[in-house]
């Protein structure tokens, strides 16, 4: 549940922490994953929404195979706007940014945008 720091400003965000277990094995792993958000309600126009999204994917930080363990932690930055056209249809371009694909600092950044469209009705 997001924590509304004022009428402009939601402060947001998530933990996850995994203990998996390979079955037919004694191999364990440690998976964690978080993020903080930033939301901005009514930005620019009543009814639009703004947001930052900073966090880190699933990242395996212990693992009985050692060569499945990431060395680095890949980074997902993300900025979004909700544009409402009006009480039916609402726009969101989107555009977001993985730093260390694959857990590791050798691979090039990613680059992803999407526009999603909603109809309520």
């Amino acid at each position: 549940m997001p924590w509304k720091a004022s009428s402009v400003v939601n402060l947001g965000g998530w933990f996850g922490y995994t203990l998996a277990h390979q079955e037919g094995t004694n191999n364990d792993a440690t998976i964690i994953n978080g993020a903080l958000t930033l939301a901005f309600p009514d930005l620019f126009k009543k009814a639009n929404l703004g947001g930052l999204v900073f966090g880190v994917p699933p990242k395996v930080t212990s693992n009985d195979i050692t060569t499945r363990t990431n060395k680095d932690t890949s980074l997902h930055i993300e900025g979004f706007y909700t544009y409402r056209v009006n009480d039916n249809i609402s726009v969101t371009p989107t555009l977001f940014v993985i730093l260390n694909p694959e857990g590791n600092s050798a691979n090039d950044p990613i680059l992803v945008g999407a526009i999603r469209s909603t109809f309520n009705f």
